[in-house]
């Protein structure tokens, strides 16, 4: 073979490689840009932890959308109990949309709700979980200071002190012990 053909050979292989590979990165990046795609906060709730109504044994949240017209549908799954999975469409959902969550019998104490925005150009949004504390009697869930019981306000306190106790009868908080 002459050796004017060989090299032609080469160079036909060398240019197919090229191509193959400019095209392989081409495919690769997922939009035009050739930036691979970031999910961004979507969905947000106006509360995150909830406690299930003693009556209709359900939870409430108010979900909000920033960018509502390019999600094609909301996929909701639980994180304990039993397997649960729902499938909201773009029509039903709203820019404030209430979204309710019934008590199953087989759900645990603590579970969890996970939300994903599924987009029309098939990507998905960052997850948004609410979580639920389905424990049922009496639980301190939240305390809050209001006022100083006995004693004199410290320095910079600013917490109410109704009480006369140290003037009147000479009690500090130690007084009782505390």
């Amino acid at each position: 073979m002459p050796s004017f053909t060989k090299a032609r050979i080469r160079m036909r292989y060398s240019i197919r490689i090229a191509c193959a590979v400019c095209l392989l990165i081409a495919a690769s990046s997922k939009d035009e840009s050739g930036e691979p795609y970031v999910p961004i906060d979507e969905i947000s709730a106006t509360e995150t932890e909830l406690i299930p109504d003693k009556v209709t044994k359900s939870v409430t949240a108010t979900l909000q959308f920033s960018n509502l017209n390019t999600i094609d549908y909301l996929l909701v799954t639980k994180s304990g109990g039993t397997a649960y999975s729902e499938r909201i469409e773009r029509n039903e959902l709203s820019p404030s949309y209430q979204y309710r969550y019934t008590i199953q019998a087989s759900d645990p104490e603590s579970l969890r709700l996970l939300f994903k925005a599924v987009y029309m150009d098939g990507n998905l949004s960052k997850e948004l979980a609410l979580d639920i504390d389905n424990r049922w009697g009496f639980f301190i869930r939240s305390v809050d200071r209001v006022a100083r019981v006995t004693g004199t306000s410290m320095t910079g306190e600013i917490f109410p002190s109704p009480n006369n106790t140290p003037l009147e009868w000479n009690v500090g908080g130690t007084d009782l012990g505390i």
